[in-house]
């Protein structure tokens, strides 16, 4: 049982809760739903853009953490040009072209789906100089966007 000194603070502490001012609530809170700005917003805003895929060849870079630089620059220009970026193809291996393949797939799978690559070198074929880029763009249809120029 409280006696009347635990029973001050506690009387205090009810009446200078009561004297802030409250936070408003919307009146969708707790419904799945809220009325302001945030990162659900941008989750929704980026299902109405067109679809961005990266295309990166491990072979041309030097750590796993380049790779998760590049995909992080390759989300910034997703944005800042409009898209909403999807899955990034790694090629692991310099002498197949198993993700190339992939995306190929997806692509022909999709509607307005574009590209974006790190370099030139990151379409550059491992026979030799031909320059996949504009035998990609033109069996798929789907624009190539260089990262780096």
């Amino acid at each position: 049982m409280l006696n009347c000194r635990d029973r001050l603070p506690l009387a205090l502490m009810a009446r200078r809760g009561l004297e802030t001012p409250q936070r408003s609530v919307s009146p969708l809170a707790g419904r799945g739903m809220s009325s302001t700005p945030d990162l659900d917003d941008d989750l929704f805003d980026d299902l109405t853009r067109p679809l961005l895929v990266g295309y990166i060849r491990r072979g041309l870079l030097s750590s796993e953490d380049e790779i998760a630089e590049l995909e992080n620059e390759m989300a910034l220009f997703a944005r800042l040009e409009g898209y909403s970026m999807g899955y990034t193809y790694i090629e692991y291996s310099d002498r197949t072209f198993a993700a190339l393949e992939a995306l190929v797939e997806f692509i022909r799978s999709q509607e307005d789906v574009a590209v974006v690559i790190p370099s030139p070198l990151h379409f550059l074929s491992a026979a030799g100089p031909l320059n996949l880029r504009v035998a990609f763009e033109q069996a798929t249809g789907a624009r190539v966007h260089l990262l780096a120029s």
